[in-house]
């Protein structure tokens, strides 16, 4: 089950805090909170301080993220190497 929360602070920066375990289906959800609010709050932050769980899509999910700027705070240690692993692939994958 996954758990999803909105708050604006007074800057207009929008935190979306996480919690339970993060799958393809939650970050579809999440997509809809950023489409939602993202021209209301331009400057976004995911708070995944109560992920207990992640699969690969949602690390990729999480990279593509932070790729577009989008904050992510209190990551699972092992998740924010995972999505140091996907963001930066060996060499030896990219030329298979």
């Amino acid at each position: 089950m996954l758990k999803i929360t909105t708050n604006t602070a007074g800057d207009e920066r929008l935190t979306i805090s996480i919690v339970g375990r993060l799958t393809r289906q939650g970050c579809d959800a999440i997509d809809e909170v950023l489409q939602d609010r993202r021209n209301r709050e331009p400057s976004v932050t995911l708070d995944l301080t109560g992920v207990t769980l992640v699969d690969r899509f949602s690390v990729e999910y999480l990279a593509n993220l932070r790729r577009r700027h989008i904050a992510l705070i209190n990551l699972p240690a092992y998740v924010n190497r995972w999505i140091e692993q996907v963001s930066n692939p060996p060499e030896s994958d990219m030329l298979n």
